[in-house]
């Protein structure tokens, strides 16, 4: 992305300016200094491509620092034009004369910075940044480190989409290809202004152990292998608005997380992640969320607790187990062997490199909690007809007379006479791995035949109905680690930096 490179290539060549007032300025007195600084500007303004500018209502050098201030600068370069009522450089460092070597600046720093350019506009309160080396000419970005940056009241706007984006604060420690670094977001807003409008929030993120540099070199969808070592992330308070179907111009709630905490350790391409998600909450009235409505939800509260292990060299993961509860509902567990992986972490868990995925076997568990009956009632309505004739009808049509005991439609009926009474359990063991996509998309085909269809037999699938004399129970939260399944997922995540939000705040 060619901005980013702007500002640093800004920063780089304004550096070689205030060398030569605040070097000089280590030896020489206060106006010798500055004198010395006017006439390295204007060597500058000379070496500038033709049509680029840099103007700027002060210039004074900084002996103690070994650096310069600059006030009201602004520097126009090739359609780019960036501006700040103060850039102050401490530490600086050049390297000898005829020999090539980074750039180095203990402290750099901006204040009410602008950036205008024909796709994008930024603008900021305050940036600042210690222990910056940037990358020599010719150079990526690759080669950009630095100890320490902040920034506060950050905001984007695109130019060709109708959106924009703003931070109050953020920070980030310990930047630079290959280093494990720490990030820290506060109070973050997206606004999208197409029809239907759309607003992301979230209070707080913090990334930690992740090499955040490769992953912003890498750009969207780098697949990258994951660091050794323990890594974390946390989000808090995260909602999405938006206009409704049928009502434009009112927001609406459509989704919220209370928070979500993820834990890996990672040894030689192989991690052991542990997430929990508390309190996600979904309104009818989010996309594909309208069934919720029709049937008698009027929001779904939701905690998911969740232990997978990822080898990026076998290209495997195991889900040993995936534990939702949702109040009301009733509880989902899920436990599988996936093999085929084109993902080297559990960051891409979630990505295109699932896609591919093949499924060597699939548990799954249902209790219910009103969700199955809410489900019949629904579908019996839409029909017009009695919900208990169209329950003895599914049955039928499941279990015909003479389908024997155990057989998959036989066990469904009997679940759905009492789903209240335990869990019903489903297995999948193919013969050969299946695609992931197909075993989803099949599934759903599979269970409404009863078991007759040559599909569940490719599938190996099986199910189980709980005892017809067994008692009911209540679900334990996912939090509990109830059965003993959702243990592992839900240990406590060792204590860290992640454990109480960061405000982000910028030092003063």
């Amino acid at each position: 992305m060619m901005q980013p490179r702007v500002l640093i290539a800004s920063s780089a060549v304004l550096a070689v300016v205030l060398i030569g007032g605040g070097g000089a300025a280590w030896v020489w007195a206060q106006r010798v200094a500055d004198a010395r600084l006017d006439a390295a500007l204007a060597q500058f303004r000379t070496q500038l491509p033709p049509g680029s500018e840099l103007t700027y209502r002060q210039a004074k050098a900084m002996p103690l620092g070994h650096g310069a201030r600059l006030k009201d600068v602004m520097l126009r370069e090739e359609g780019l034009t960036f501006t700040a009522s103060t850039l102050e450089a401490l530490g600086v460092m050049a390297p000898d004369a005829g020999t090539k070597a980074p750039l180095r600046f203990d402290h750099l720093i901006a204040y009410d910075g602008r950036l205008q350019a024909p796709s994008l506009e930024v603008m900021f309160k305050r940036v600042a940044v210690d222990q910056l080396q940037t990358p020599m000419q010719g150079e990526s970005l690759e080669k950009l480190v630095f100890g320490h940056g902040e920034l506060s009241e950050l905001s984007i706007k695109p130019a060709e989409v109708q959106a924009d984006f703003a931070i109050k604060a953020a920070s980030i420690d310990n930047f630079g290809v290959g280093k494990a670094s720490r990030l820290d977001v506060a109070d973050f807003v997206f606004h999208g202004y197409a029809t239907p409008a759309r607003q992301i929030t979230f209070a707080h993120l913090a990334v930690d152990g992740q090499d955040i540099a490769s992953r912003v070199n890498g750009g969207p969808g780098a697949k990258l292998p994951p660091r050794d070592g323990d890594s974390g992330l946390r989000l808090d308070d995260l909602k999405l608005d938006g206009e409704a179907d049928g009502a434009p111009g009112k927001m609406q709630a459509f989704l919220s997380l209370k928070r979500l905490v993820e834990h890996a350790a990672t040894n030689d391409l192989k991690s052991n992640a542990r997430v929990t998600v508390d309190h996600l909450l979904i309104w009818p009235s989010a996309p594909h969320f309208e069934i919720l409505k029709e049937l008698g939800y009027p929001s779904l509260d939701a905690s998911i607790a969740m232990n997978v292990i990822v080898d990026g060299r076998a290209h495997t993961a195991t889900v040993k187990n995936f534990d939702l509860t949702a109040a009301g509902a009733g509880r989902l567990t899920v436990s599988e062997d996936l093999s085929e992986m084109d993902m080297p972490s559990v960051l891409d868990l979630a990505g295109a490199g699932v896609t591919g995925a093949k499924v060597n076997r699939l548990d799954i568990g249902w209790r219910d909690e009103g969700l199955v009956n809410r489900a019949i009632t629904r579908s019996a309505v839409a029909q017009g007809v009695d919900p208990d004739a169209y329950l003895s009808a599914l049955k039928r049509s499941l279990a015909p007379t003479g389908a024997a005991p155990d057989s998959m439609g036989a066990q469904l009926a009997q679940y759905l006479q009492a789903p209240d009474k335990g869990t019903l359990r489903i297995s999948l063991a193919p013969p050969q791995p299946l695609p992931l996509i197909a075993v989803i998309a099949a599934l759903p085909m599979a269970l409404s035949s009863g078991g007759s269809s040559e599909l569940v037999q490719s599938m190996g699938l099986t199910i189980h109905a709980p005892a017809s004399g067994s008692k009911g129970e209540k679900a334990p939260d996912a939090t509990m680690g109830g059965d003993g399944d959702a243990a592992d997922a839900t240990d406590e995540v060792p204590p860290d930096a992640l454990s109480a939000p960061s405000k982000a705040a910028p030092r003063p």
